[in-house]
């Protein structure tokens, strides 16, 4: 059968796939590392280990706000940041008794 992948080669791409996605990351700290002070870098770091879609909001933030500036974010500034992109879901818990 022809456009059959074997298994081999379905290794390999998903080998190269995740080889792509640890380079990007990568890349993506080199940039954090320059427009960031330290502290708000390690504190970025630790946000990315616990929760990935508000570390790729904040990055997204991140790089705005440094382009409009044009200086290192410090960590109140990332703190502020963080703050505002985390949705906080505040609810009412509604007892009925029969």
């Amino acid at each position: 059968m022809e456009g059959a992948s074997t298994p081999h080669e379905e290794m390999r791409k998903r080998l190269e796939e995740a080889q792509k996605a640890q380079q990007a990351d990568a890349q993506i700290k080199i940039v954090l590392a320059r427009i960031l002070e330290q502290p708000a870098y390690d504190r970025l770091m630790n946000v990315r280990i616990s929760n990935q879609e508000v570390y790729a909001k904040a990055v997204n933030g991140l790089v705005y706000m440094y382009k409009k500036t044009g200086r290192k974010i410090t960590e109140r500034e990332l703190l502020t940041l963080l703050s505002a992109s985390v949705e906080r879901k505040t609810g009412t818990i509604e007892i009925r008794r029969k």
